[in-house]
This record gives C-alpha cells, sequence and structure tokens, in this order.
C-alpha cells in the first residue's frame, strides 16, 4: 500500500511538471530544448528514488516484492554452485558463503546453517528455508519469544539454539535436532516430533498439552524442574495442569514421565464410555493384532463425562493404527448395544400393550404407569449390566498392576571383553506362561573393564590384611622395651584410607559400566525389560556365561537395579538342566539350628525352646 502511494506521489509530480512546462511553451514560445531538459531531470530522479525504494523493500524480503526477488534470486544462480535434489542430511554449510546457491527441493535433514552469510540470496523452493522466520533461527540459533506456530521445522538443526517462551504449537519439528536446545517456557502444544532429539534439551516450564510422540523421539538426560500438560488454565481452578503437581523433579524423571506415555495408546472418552462395549472391542482389537502384546493400565475419571483409559503396548508399535481401530470397533458395538436395548425395550411396550387390549378395565394411568415402570427396569438392569463389566475391567487393572513374578535370563553367547561379546539372547518369562519372549543384542569390546577388576581385586586383597592385622594385633605381646612400628590406630586408619579408596573405585564401575550397557545394541534390551516390568515386579535375572569376569563384576551397580528394587541377579552357565522341584510333604516344619562360638553366651535356653516347639530341628 505504501508503495503505490509513494510512486502515485511521484508521477502526479511529474504530470503537473510536464503540464506547467507544455502551458509556458505555448504561451511564451519557450525553446523546446529547454523543456527536454526541465522534464529530463525530475524524471530521473523519481525514477532512482523509485529504484531505490524498491530494492530497499525487496532486500527487506517485502512480502509485496516477494517475486520480484525470487525473479532476480533465480537469474542471479545461473551458473552457480547447484545442489538441487541433493540429499544433504547432516551437512555442515556453518560459515560457508551461499550467495547464488541453488538448494531447490534438497533433503536438508538436520543441515547446519549456523553463520551462513547470503543464505537469502540462494534458492530454496521446497525447504524448510523458505520460511524467512525459520531461515533466520537457522542461521542464528536464536528463536527467543518467536512465534512458529504451525511452522514447518521438519529436520531443522537447532542444537544448542534459544527457543525459550517460544511458541511452537502445531509446529512440525519431526527429524529436527534439538540438542542442548533452550526450550525453557517455550509451547509445544499439539507440536509434532516424531524422531526428534531432545538429548539434554533445557524444557522447564514447557507446555506439552497433546504433542505427538512415539518410540523414536529420544528424551536421553532432559534437564527439567517442570513441565505443563496444558496450555490454558482450567477457569474453575486456574491449574494448567503441571507436573510434578508441587515440587520439582529428580533426575531422570522427566524422561521415565515419557517413556511410559510412549508405551501407551490413550483411548479418550468424552461422553462416558460404555463398559461392555469396551470390552467387546478390547477382544476385537486384540484379534485383529494378535502378534502384539496389549494390556489394560489404567482408567481415570477426568470430570465432566470425560474417562481416559490407557492401553500397554510394545514402543515399536503403531499407536495411531490401534487407537483408530478400536475407537472404530467401540462407536460400531455402542451402536449395536443402543438399537438391541430400544428393541427389547419397545418389544416390553408392545406386550403391555397387548396385554392392555385383552383387559379394557385397565386405565389409562396403568397403562402409562406400567410402561414407565418396565423402562425403569430396562435401564436398572442396563446399569447393573455396565457395573459389572467396569469391574470386570478395574480387576484387570488391578491385577496388571500388582506385582508379578518374571525371569530373566542374559545369556552371553561366546565372546570376552577384549574382542566384545558378538552375542547376547534375553529370555523373559512371566508367571502362566509357558513360552518366553526373546531378544537379541551385542556388546562392544572393553579393555577399562579388566584393569579396574584388578585394582577392586587388589584393594579388597589389602583390606582383607587390614582386617588381619586388627585381628592379631590385640594377641601380639611386646616387651615393654621393645618398639614397634605400628599399632592399632594405625591399622584402624589403614583400613578405613583402604575402605575409602573402595568407595571411590565404585563410582568408577558405575560409570565405566553403565556406559557400556548403554550401548544402543544393548540398550534396546533394557528399554523392553523396563516396557514389560512394573517397578512392583519381582524379576529374577540370571547372567549367563563362560567368561568368570562377566560373571565377577558388579551387576548391582547397573542403572536398572536402581529402579526396580524388587529385582535381584544371578550367575549361571550358559549351558544348565532345569532342576525339578521336589514337594516332599511333612508333618513337622524344619528348622536348621546354627551355634558358634557360645564363650560367654547361654544358648541352652536357645535349644531347649527350639526343642520345645512342635518343629523338626
Amino acid at each position: 500500500m505504501v508503495n503505490r502511494v509513494v510512486i502515485g506521489t511521484l508521477i502526479l509530480t511529474i504530470v503537473g511538471i510536464i503540464t506547467n512546462a507544455l502551458h509556458d511553451y505555448n504561451s511564451d514560445n519557450i525553446n523546446p530544448w529547454w523543456i527536454v531538459i526541465i522534464l529530463a531531470i525530475p524524471i530521473s530522479i523519481t525514477l532512482i528514488l523509485i529504484a531505490q525504494y524498491l530494492a530497499k523493500k525487496i532486500l527487506a524480503e517485502d512480502e509485496n516484492n516477494l517475486s520480484i526477488l525470487k525473479f532476480a534470486i533465480a537469474i542471479g544462480t545461473l551458473g552457480g554452485t547447484c545442489f538441487k535434489n541433493a540429499n544433504l542430511t547432516d551437512a555442515d554449510f556453518s560459515h560457508a558463503i551461499l550467495k547464488s546457491t541453488n538448494f531447490r527441493f534438497a533433503n536438508a535433514t538436520r543441515t547446519f546453517w549456523r553463520q551462513t552469510k547470503y543464505l537469502k540470496f540462494a534458492r530454496v523452493e521446497v525447504t524448510i528455508l523458505e520460511n524467512i522466520k525459520v531461515r533466520d533461527s537457522l542461521i542464528t540459533g536464536l528463536g527467543k519469544e518467536q512465534e512458529y506456530i504451525g511452522a514447518n521445522l521438519r529436520g531443522a538443526n537447532l542444537i544448542s539454539a534459544d527457543l525459550s517462551n517460544a511458541n511452537l504449537k502445531l509446529a512440525d519439528l519431526g527429524e529436527a535436532s534439538l540438542q542442548a536446545a533452550n526450550l525453557n517456557n517455550a509451547n509445544l502444544t499439539e507440536a509434532l516430533a516424531i524422531g526428534t532429539n531432545f538429548t539434554t534439551a533445557q524444557m522447564t516450564g514447557i507446555c506439552l498439552e497433546s504433542w505427538n510422540i512415539n518410540h523414536t523421539t529420544i528424551l536421553d538426560n532432559v534437564e527439567s524442574n517442570y513441565i505443563y500438560l496444558l496450555e490454558e488454565a482450567k477457569p474453575e481452578t486456574d491449574n494448567r495442569e503441571r507436573r510434578p503437581s508441587s515440587g520439582y523433579f529428580q533426575e531422570g524423571e522427566f524422561t521415565k514421565l515419557f517413556t511410559e506415555v510412549l508405551n501407551t495408546v490413550d483411548l479418550i472418552f468424552r461422553n462416558g464410555v460404555d463398559f461392555k462395549a469396551f470390552m467387546s472391542s478390547f477382544q476385537q482389537v486384540q484379534v485383529e493384532n494378535e502378534d502384539i502384546t496389549m494390556k489394560i493400565k489404567s482408567m481415570e475419571n477426568r470430570g465432566d463425562g470425560v474417562v481416559v483409559i490407557r492401553i500397554d503396548v510394545p514402543p515399536e508399535t503403531n499407536k495411531e493404527k490401534i487407537h483408530r481401530e478400536f475407537m472404530q470397533f467401540y462407536d460400531e458395538n455402542v451402536r449395536v448395544l443402543e438399537e438391541k436395548y430400544y428393541q427389547e425395550l419397545e418389544e416390553t411396550k408392545r406386550q403391555i400393550n397387548q396385554n392392555i387390549q385383552i383387559n379394557q378395565n385397565i386405565q389409562k394411568s396403568e397403562r402409562k404407569y406400567q410402561i414407565e415402570l418396565a423402562e425403569i427396569k430396562k435401564q436398572n438392569y442396563r446399569s447393573e449390566e455396565q457395573n459389572k463389566n467396569m469391574m470386570s475391567l478395574v480387576n484387570q487393572i488391578f491385577q496388571k498392576s500388582t506385582a508379578a513374578n518374571y525371569l530373566v535370563t542374559l545369556n552371553f553367547e561366546g565372546g570376552n571383553f577384549e574382542t566384545g561379546f558378538p552375542a547376547i539372547r534375553a529370555n523373559i518369562w512371566s508367571d502362566g506362561h509357558p513360552l518366553p519372549i526373546s531378544l537379541s543384542g551385542n556388546l562392544p569390546g572393553n579393555l577399562e573393564i579388566p584393569q579396574l577388576y584388578q585394582k577392586w581385586s587388589q584393594k579388597y586383597k589389602q583390606l582383607r590384611e587390614g582386617y588381619r592385622n586388627l585381628d592379631w594385633l590385640p594377641r601380639i605381646k611386646m616387651k615393654k622395651e621393645q618398639t614397634t612400628n605400628f599399632s592399632k590406630k594405625d591399622a584402624e586408619k589403614g583400613v578405613q584410607k583402604i575402605i575409602g579408596q573402595i568407595q571411590e573405585l565404585e563410582k568408577d564401575w558405575r560409570l565405566i559400566l553403565n556406559n557400556w550397557w548403554n550401548d544402543p545394541n544393548f540398550h534396546k534390551i533394557e528399554k523392553e525389560l523396563r516396557t514389560r516390568f512394573n517397578p512392583s515386579d519381582k524379576v529374577r535375572l540370571i547372567i549367563q556365561s563362560e567368561d568368570v569376569l562377566m560373571h565377577r563384576i558388579p551387576w548391582h551397580l547397573w542403572d536398572f537395579f536402581s529402579d526396580y528394587i524388587f529385582a535381584e541377579a544371578a550367575i549361571g552357565l550358559p549351558e544348565a538342566n532345569r532342576v525339578e522341584r521336589l514337594n516332599i510333604a511333612r508333618e513337622k516344619i524344619r528348622i536348621l539350628e546354627i551355634f558358634g562360638d557360645d564363650r560367654g553366651i547361654n544358648v541352652e535356653t536357645d535349644k531347649q525352646y527350639l526343642s520345645s516347639l512342635f518343629t523338626e530341628v
């Protein structure tokens, strides 16, 4: 609009000058060459001003002049560097001068554009660089408090970018790299984050309402004190549904929270739930997807008729397919049940009317009463049936949430710490199921572990010697005139020093072993274990290997055992026969009593008490 006003004003000025000059020429017979000179000067100045004005607007990428800029760039890129249709995945163009470069239709997934120059003079059609705001954030790494609502950021490389307080609602962040990015207080409501890498990103105060993630989304070591699950506060509570509700996340809790989300399909019912239709639909989905392990995890009543039921599924499951199939089955089952209900109700009314026609003495009020009574009975029967199905569902959830017993074997089939363990087989047995779930993985070699074990073993030998000195020291009788170079106090200090060194080595153990176990080819086994088990489950994990050192490393330092407190590790050989348990019926309980050194202790009373019980001692 401004362009038109300025240009129109200049044209009117020129027209005025020409009109006056012609008038003067006709009236005073002025030399025509003077007219040409008089006209040329303002016209030239006007054209220069118009050109400068338009150039300024074009360089500023004004929306009204983008077509001119694109045309100029298209001409400028002729003969320039061409990356048209090229695969530039993970390419690094940082600090490059990209004037007159052709990037049309290029695959720019995670391409690094930081501090590039003259990128706006490159052809970028059909790439995320078409969006000026997105392009600027990719170049500068700055997007603080910017609006990216619905923006296409697919595959954007925003490593260490500052996106704090940015509005990324409905943005496509699929396959983007946001490692170490600052996303504090950002809005990711309904954002698509499939395959997105958030490793070590700062996400305190971020809003994650209905964001779309799956097992390919990486949330390792995210730094977050708290998050919001609603974009706007509920009017009646002024609460944006904060997590945690009070206090702050402990280290790793953010990742655990959304790991559970990754393994569930959320079924949302906005007008209550028909439990009979739900149970039928769940069984139908199980039949349709018999190769996928599904179980009902939880049910939540959010008020106003909104009910959320979560179904546990493996991480790699196509959750959108499961959700779509379930809702299709559910809608159809609800329709069938409604039709059946009203058919039965109409049949009841028909019978009542038939009886009334036979007995003409029944008044209209009695007829109305009988119909209403039939409707109430039918409704009560339906409510009882719904309650019965609801209790069945609750019982299923309760049974799934209570502690279960699992046996896991980790079989290291060959290999050693020098060359690595190329074949690792994990088998998971659960109570009541004859066949295991089998997984496979591998681990690379690690020479730090044998070296650390040698240090660890030597320290324990020194500790054993230290305790032996403490044990023998009081029994050594010294002559009064004899001088010694050691005392009990010195020995105790030596023992404490060795214990401190062992504790330091334990820190090294924890770091080295967990880094080793976090190798992607082994970590997938751990992720599956975490998917299958609840923290309250009892898990027996047997380590099977022919490598003696594999039996001796401190498996209890594995992070898995920190989170599953009822899990325990045991050692076994790769090949072993199962020993059948012998159930021997006994009339008396058997008690094994062991008495050690009884000096200064009266154990006879204990012996007599045990003998007096109805037991076999």
